[in-house]
């Protein structure tokens, strides 16, 4: 599979069920200054691209996908640990938007 060998290791991982079909894992790439989230295809596994957090965090052990919807958050969060002292979240609806987007300008340019 094409995402094969793109993170090493992987310290946590999440997956997004989406209603049109646009599903995603994402695998967290821990880093001792800065962690990456690698979104991948659900079915092919293909890497749909690579992100970090505003704000970026650090040694994440550990991620949740939360798809319901609460407080300023419509589609939900992505809760991830931060260096093993507290646990940020990030709104799922911008982390779907760019996956999407990305997704999108991987399919224009095959």
């Amino acid at each position: 599979h094409e995402g094969i060998g793109i993170v090493k290791p992987s310290e946590a991982i999440g997956a997004h069920k989406d209603v049109e079909g646009e599903d995603f894992v994402l695998l967290t790439d821990q880093g001792a200054k800065i962690t990456f989230w690698h979104a991948f295809d659900r079915q092919s596994l293909a890497h749909i691209t690579s992100f970090t957090g505003d704000p970026s965090i650090a040694n994440t052990d550990g991620i949740c996908i939360y798809e319901n919807s609460f407080n300023s958050h419509d589609k939900g969060a992505m809760f991830a640990v931060n260096d093993d002292a507290d646990v940020r979240a990030y709104d799922l609806g911008k982390i779907i938007e760019f996956v999407n987007a990305a997704r999108s300008l991987g399919r224009k340019s095959r």
